[in-house]
Parts: structure tokens; C-alpha cells; sequence
């Protein structure tokens, strides 16, 4: 064997132990990704039970029906603009130019003014 081969050799083994020791990191990650994944659902699931509870909680002692339940559903859902089945953020109305602008904002996006809340959203981050 020549020395070529013999630091080809050393060269290839460094790049299998390398290769393995990335497939593992990979392993490791996608196994904590998954845990994570399974968090999420346990804590959806029990979301999903407390709201279920609660909305017969109050159904139950009010008048309220499912229907009213369905068009406040739709209600909150529209806020952000789309029938998406998503809660996006709210649409604040600048009281300067009365443009709409995302809640999240600090500022309006079309005159600058400072929309009403900023000082709390800012406070809370």
C-alpha cells in the first residue's frame, strides 16, 4: 500500500465518521422535534376540552345557542379581514386618516399618528 492510499484511506474514514456523527445530530434533532410536536397537541386537545366545557357551561345557563356560537365564531374570525378559520390580528382605525392598520402596528402605516394602544404593545414586549 502506498502512502497515497494510506492517507486516502485515513481521509475517507474521517468523512464516514463525520457523515455519521451529522445523521445522528439529525436523528437527535428530529426526535426533539417530534416530542415538541406531541406537546403541541396535548396542549391543543386540552384547549379544545376547556373551550368545549366552557361553551356548555354558558349554553347550558344562558340562553345563548349553538348558532350564536357559530356567528361569533365567524364574527372574531372575519376581524382580521379573511373567513380563514385563523384568529389573525386585529385591524385597528387610525383616528387621524380612519385607514385601517394591523393592531400589531405602533403607528399608521399611511400618516404616521399613534394608534391607540401602541404604548401598551410596546410595554409588553
Amino acid at each position: 500500500m502506498g502512502l497515497f492510499s494510506l492517507f486516502w484511506d485515513i481521509r475517507q474514514d474521517q468523512e464516514i465518521r463525520d457523515a455519521k456523527d451529522a445523521a445522528d445530530r439529525s436523528a437527535r434533532r428530529t426526535h426533539s422535534a417530534q416530542e415538541d410536536v406531541g406537546e403541541l397537541r396535548a396542549g391543543v386537545d386540552r384547549l379544545a376540552l376547556v373551550n368545549q366545557a366552557l361553551w356548555e357551561l354558558l349554553r347550558d345557563r344562558t340562553e345563548l345557542t349553538d348558532a350564536d356560537l357559530k356567528a361569533k365564531v365567524e364574527e372574531v374570525d372575519r376581524r382580521d379581514g379573511r373567513l380563514d378559520g385563523r384568529a389573525g390580528p386585529g385591524v385597528a382605525t387610525c383616528p387621524q386618516c380612519a385607514k385601517p392598520n394591523a393592531e400589531t402596528r405602533g403607528r399608521c402605516l399611511y400618516c404616521g399618528t399613534t394608534l391607540p394602544g401602541a404604548g401598551a404593545r410596546e410595554a409588553s414586549r
